[in-house]
């Protein structure tokens, strides 16, 4: 086990919220909620950002706001976009802790205890393996990519995205390096990992899988071969300079393929 140097952490019951964005998954929106209601840790507020939902996501969750206490509902007046609505559910959260969820994964029972059970400060945050729906596409290729566990460092980040798309995290650390880049079309996730690693140094990652990922390329993808463009041309436009060869060639070679149409 990571040795924990957060003294106390587990004795004091930290609240850690738990934050949904989420548009016309009301079906898929419903197995993450009970994901996150089913944890073995229980001190945990759920916040959901509806980002202007036309299917019945905002009566089911106007349902369910009534049977829980610590659920906060946000209900966006425009579509503002994935990293928007992020930004406003971390900006309106009450944990200590901070951790994300995608409207169509969901977190194995012991996700926030696990990571509670081996916090520790002195690392910029932790995250941990995944699970992928069984029979999807990425079932089958998940084996082809060596993902990196332990302790994560810049250098390793840079070569590729080793966290995927969560992590665990202090509240205030991800108000210090200014949350999600609104700015960024695509790969969000990747640029605030590498901001919060260069300001507070190495992650670490749990090699148990405390999260699945529902990973369908027949469903619609939130991001757009020209998001994909755009997004990775602004994540190389900021740390080209902090990019071995090898690394700029191979996110380079990544921009030219997301230009094909």
């Amino acid at each position: 086990m990571l040795e924990k140097r957060y003294e106390g952490i587990t004795k004091k019951q930290p609240r850690v919220t738990v934050y949904i964005v989420t548009k016309d998954r009301e079906k898929l929106l419903k197995k993450a909620v009970d994901s996150v209601l089913n944890q073995t840790y229980k001190n945990i507020e759920l916040i959901i950002v509806d980002d202007c939902s036309s299917d019945g996501t905002r009566d089911y969750l106007n349902e369910i706001k009534e049977k829980h206490k610590n659920f906060k509902v946000i209900l966006n007046k425009k579509n503002e976009g994935a990293c928007y609505s992020r930004n406003i559910a971390i900006k309106n959260s009450e944990g200590e802790f901070i951790t994300g969820l995608d409207d169509d994964d969901y977190f194995l029972p012991n996700r926030v205890e696990a990571f509670l059970d081996n916090y520790d400060h002195s690392y910029s945050f932790i995250c941990s393996g995944w699970k992928v729906e069984p029979n999807s596409l990425w079932s089958k290729l998940k084996h082809l990519i060596k993902y990196k566990y332990g302790v994560i460092c810049l250098n390793d980040l840079l070569d590729m995205n080793h966290i995927g798309n969560q992590i665990f995290i202090h509240k205030s650390r991800l108000l210090n390096v200014g949350l999600f880049d609104v700015e960024q079309k695509a790969w969000q996730d990747y640029d605030l990992w590498v901001r919060l690693i260069k300001e507070y140094g190495p992650a670490y990652k749990l090699r148990k899988a405390t999260q699945v990922m529902n990973v369908d390329r027949s469903r619609q993808r939130i991001t757009t071969n020209n998001n994909k463009y755009l997004g990775i041309a602004l994540f190389l436009k900021k740390y080209k300079n902090i990019m071995n060869t090898k690394q700029y060639k191979r996110h380079t070679k990544l921009l030219r393929k997301a230009n094909v149409r």
